[in-house]
């Protein structure tokens, strides 16, 4: 007869930090929350092994007389965000077992089990093996070919990181974690998704503290990589080769687009101006000969690497300010003659034929709900005639299945921004860019996307224009 074994689990920080320092998997996806805003999931995200050993946890807690596993395989297809709240069911009965786990109304991921009740291995609980240095490699297209290499596996006693594993096989357990930091440490390193793997543990008394990897298959193209593995186990690991984080145009490069300095005596506020679209914006007025002030909310580091570039070239030229859009504006000094809003969430689609309310909420709070007050701290440092730049999206005219929610959040900012400026006496442009290579982007756009500068210098000088008119 088939059983079901349920559980909830909260993959909160203090958790994934505990399984970042047993399996030697620190990967900044994981453990820092400022670098991973720039990673494919804009966020930190819970490690996917943390998951498999949560269900091999429960399973255990369930049936006390499962030692140890044959076989095991997994398919991770979305990730636990950090701090979510996961739910686990699994289904099976004698040494079959399935497990799902589920997170924000997706399956994140799936697990099967081939048990063992034989008798369990002793361990001597060394904290860690003398090979455990925590180094996150990045490795180019060439070395990720013929990569190959061994590293030895944290020993740690499993019960530390879940109660439900006291009485498993610790040395499986320190395998199965060791997979976490082949994938987010070795290779393919710190830009790597874990897809999945399927593993059997060999039949052996032999202790086994060692994973040999080597790479079997790469395609640039489509960044999916497999490997082999052994060492106490033998089998496959998928994983994929995320983008790196996008390296913005620089100041050379833009200046080509401003032959003449075209921002003499000009001030910009940007907001969201340390990454991404906000970070061309910036550079070009210091290019163009003007002046900008960038707010950041999170990324004080990326909006002083941005300042510095352009204080480097053009002294005084910009200065940062930290401004969250979502509580009181901060103190404004100077005079501004143009103000640009780029304040955005982590872009997210919604799943295709469904409307959801929470995620245009999201949305909602920093492209609608922040504008009036915003607006209204712009107008006490608006110089006479300055502007009011809403940066919408293309989306907005031709909006593509699962984008309902953020076209229609971008399309409210517009009005209300419009609204609010006209109040104030403040001029007010819309700008709808094309989609653009950025961090929120990167993986999805190709080689032939919009040239970013070409586009915000374009822009740039149209507004101009219409000012002089």
């Amino acid at each position: 007869m088939s059983e079901k074994i349920t559980a909830e689990l909260r993959f909160g920080v203090r958790l994934v930090e505990q399984f970042a320092a047993l399996s030697g998997d620190a990967n900044p996806i994981h453990v820092d929350r400022i670098a991973a805003r720039r990673l494919l999931f804009g966020g930190r995200v819970a490690h996917g092994m943390l998951s498999v050993l949560w269900a091999l946890s429960c399973l255990r807690a369930a049936r006390p007389e499962i030692t140890g596993l044959r076989h095991i395989r997994a398919k991770f297809r979305a990730p636990v965000r950090v701090g979510a709240r996961a739910r686990l069911e699994i289904t099976g009965d004698g040494s079959a077992w399935r497990a799902a786990i589920r997170a924000g109304g997706r399956t994140c991921a799936t697990v099967m089990f081939e048990t063992t009740d034989g008798p369990l291995r002793t361990f001597d609980a060394d904290p860690v093996s003398e090979d455990m240095a925590l180094v996150c490699r990045e490795l180019d297209d060439a070395a990720l070919a013929t990569a190959a290499g061994r590293f030895g596996v944290s020993r740690f006693c499993p019960e530390a990181l879940f109660a439900g594993l006291a009485g498993f096989d610790p040395d499986q357990c320190g395998l199965i974690a060791g997979l976490s930091r082949l994938v987010g440490m070795e290779c393919p390193g710190r830009h790597s998704t874990f897809v999945g793997f399927d593993v059997a543990f060999l039949d052996t008394d032999d202790t086994h503290f060692e994973i040999d990897y080597r790479v079997e298959a790469y395609e640039p193209r489509f960044r999916l990589m497999t490997m082999a593995i052994s060492g106490g186990m033998q089998g496959v690991v998928e994983s994929i080769v995320r983008p790196a984080p996008v390296a913005q145009p620089t100041l050379a490069a833009l200046s080509v687009h401003f032959p003449h300095p075209a921002f003499v005596g000009q001030n910009a506020l940007v907001l969201g101006g340390s990454r991404g679209l906000g970070e061309v914006v910036a550079k070009c007025f210091a290019v163009g000969g003007g002046a900008c002030a960038l707010s950041y909310h999170m990324g004080a580091g990326d909006a002083a690497q941005v300042v510095n570039d352009i204080n480097g070239q053009f002294e005084d030229a910009a200065n940062a300010i930290h401004w969250d859009v979502q509580r009181a504006p901060p103190r404004l000094e100077g005079s501004f003659s143009h103000a640009f809003y780029l304040a955005s969430p982590r872009i997210a689609a919604s799943r295709p034929g469904r409307f959801d309310e929470a995620l245009y909420r999201a949305f909602k709070a920093f492209y609608v709900d922040p504008l009036e007050t915003v607006i209204d701290r712009f107008a006490t440092v608006a110089a006479h005639d300055a502007v009011f730049v809403y940066v919408s999206s293309v989306y907005v005219e031709d909006t593509p299945a699962g984008f309902e929610e953020y076209a229609n959040a971008k399309r409210e900012g517009e009005a209300a921004a419009e609204m609010f400026c006209r109040s104030h006496g403040i001029r007010y442009q819309r700008w709808r860019p094309p989609q653009l290579l950025t961090d929120q982007t990167a993986g999805y756009l190709d080689s032939d996307a919009p040239n970013t500068g070409q586009i915000v210098a374009d822009f740039l000088r149209r507004l101009m224009e219409i000012e002089s008119r």
